[in-house]
């Protein structure tokens, strides 16, 4: 009985490791210092019959146009039909410097190495197919180099560079074709031989983007984008920044297409020196009494902060940059300590009251008006050292960047707009009654917006909004034609709202989530957009055909 119950936990322990570890085994011919990896999960994507839908649509036919083989357009709807695995995550991948070396690649699991050979035989019979022992390669319509073994595939571009390799004194050297080429198959043969030190899947930050499970994930690694550019190796920038400030830096996003909406997760991971000075300052979580001051129910567009002087000062200061911005600050008549001690870190800013600007017919057609909307602007932040933001404002007054007027300023040459303050908060509108009835606390910003917003600019340091069908309905976008008046009202109907919320650490990353809501709450989001660029598509098609037809008829 004993020996049983080993056996049937050692059997739990098993099918729990196995199940949490997501990444398929053909990611490991992703080399570690790609600069970016943006991956596709097809097997989710076809349970949500996402694929299917793309797949039977007009964009993916206008997607393949540049393909010529037939078999290869339909082997792109169904890969199991060339022996690429259905289910497998599509990697497409970049290594390079982005100027005479750059690879960008398409990796994909194989499934039946098999048939995928027959495939090509039978399809590109001119081919000559190279055996390298570890992968075999060849030449396809001369555009890119396909290579696999029994278990992946990875097609790259040939002859790809952003621009010419340059000689010493930086005369541009044309390299040819022959040589470039010769260039990337050897680079596919680095990408066979990596072994797990060197492979993308030793990276713990990267296999945790993957073992997330998202629908579609991006990789973007800021320490070998800084190691690669030479531009941000030069001997001034070094002065200032330290190779250590970019070790393991990388932003990691994910993102599900869910039924009437998209969600994102992201994590920016720091370097461990810049992580311990963020982590000390970001686990305060918005004042909710300085956003709710707003004095509307009609908000727009929002962004919340917390952001603590004191985090900006250690920044400098592990930058070396603090005397600098002292000598600088000094120079105009103030100083670190003053601008920092006059805010505690709490920052709203917000679009309120947006309406369509009304059109004036009187006005002379030959002098341009803006048709952009009418709004109210506040940007507000709470005080901490009444003395320090007296001293900053009276420095603006006598430079003539200021003009007082009693307890209010406001710019120089504008009848709009006021800055109010108080012992506790700061306030600039463009419209002096905004800004008066923020100071008089007649606020209600918290009854406009959507709860789950205000749940998380209660419970983060940082949070976005934007009312997206608001502004859909009051930017000005003219239609020339029934159908074009058709997609415009689809377009404006389509999103409720978006939020981005977070700025907490989680280890070493900045974590944030996000959220894009759709009106139709019953169909995939992805489905939905999809669905509006065929629209848009049969749209354009119309108006070309037209295009030809008034060319002809003249």
């Amino acid at each position: 009985m004993i020996k049983i119950s080993k056996i049937i936990i050692m059997a739990f322990i098993v099918i729990t490791v196995f199940s949490c570890n997501k990444i398929p085994n053909h990611a490991k011919y992703i080399p570690k210092n790609a600069l970016g990896v943006f991956a596709i999960d097809m097997d989710k994507l076809s349970k949500k019959l996402i694929w299917n839908v793309l797949t039977g649509s007009e964009i993916f036919d206008e997607m393949q146009k540049d393909i010529k083989n037939e078999e290869s357009k339909k082997a792109m709807k169904d890969f199991s039909n060339i022996g690429i695995d259905p289910a497998t995550t599509l990697y497409i991948f970049y290594t390079g410097n982005m100027k005479d070396e750059n690879h960008p690649c398409l990796l994909a699991g194989m499934k039946d190495v098999s048939k995928f050979e027959s495939f090509l035989s039978k399809n590109y019979p001119a081919i000559t197919v190279v055996d390298n022992k570890e992968f075999k390669s060849c030449l396809i319509e001369s555009k890119f180099i396909l290579s696999w073994n029994k278990e992946a595939a990875i097609a790259t571009m040939i002859n790809n560079r952003f621009s010419y390799e340059t000689d010493s004194t930086g005369a541009e050297i044309v390299v040819p074709d022959m040589v470039n080429e010769e260039k990337d198959k050897n680079y596919l043969k680095e990408l066979f031989a990596l072994n797990s030190t060197n492979a993308i899947t030793s990276n713990d930050n990267f296999k945790k983007l993957q073992n997330d499970g998202h629908d579609f994930s991006l990789w973007v690694n800021y320490e070998e984008l800084y190691k690669q550019n030479k531009d941000l190796n030069t001997a001034e920038l070094k002065a200032f920044i330290k190779d250590d400030y970019f070790r393991d830096a990388a932003l990691a996003t994910g993102f599900d297409f869910e039924k009437g909406a998209v969600d994102m997760e992201m994590d920016y991971y720091f370097s461990k020196e810049l992580a311990a000075i963020y982590k000390k300052y970001s686990n305060e979580n918005m004042d909710e009494k300085l956003v709710n001051s707003i004095p509307s129910k009609d908000i727009d567009l929002l962004v919340a902060y917390n952001l603590k002087p004191k985090m900006i000062e250690d920044f400098l200061k592990e930058f070396k940059l603090d005397g600098l911005a002292n000598l600088g600050l000094v120079a105009v008549g103030t100083s670190m300590e003053t601008i920092l001690s006059a805010f505690k870190g709490d920052m709203v800013f917000a679009l309120t009251d947006m309406k369509l600007k009304t059109k004036d017919t009187t006005q002379n057609p030959d002098i341009y008006v803006s048709d952009m909307p009418d709004f109210n602007l506040t940007y507000a932040m709470n005080v901490n050292q009444l003395s320090s933001l007296q001293s900053l404002l009276d420095k603006g007054v006598s430079q003539s960047l200021l003009v007082k007027n009693g307890n209010t300023y406001s710019m120089p040459y504008s009848d709009e707009g006021a800055l109010m303050f108080d012992k506790d908060k700061l306030v600039f509108s463009n419209q002096k009654t905004t800004a008066q009835a923020f100071m008089e606390n007649k606020g209600n910003a918290k009854e406009g917006l959507p709860a789950d917003v205000w749940k998380n600019i209660v419970n983060n340091p940082i949070t976005m909004y934007a009312n997206i069908k608001k502004m859909m309905s009051v930017i000005p976008m003219e239609a020339t034609s029934e159908i074009e008046k058709q997609l415009l009202a689809d377009l404006q109907s389509m999103f409720t709202y978006a939020q981005i919320y977070g700025g907490k650490m989680k280890g070493n990353a900045n974590h944030l989530e996000g959220n894009l809501y759709f009106s139709n709450k019953e169909e995939n989001a992805m489905i939905q957009l999809i669905n509006l660029g065929i629209k848009m598509k049969k749209e354009q098609d119309s108006r070309n055909k037209n295009i030809i037809a008034d060319t002809l008829a003249v």
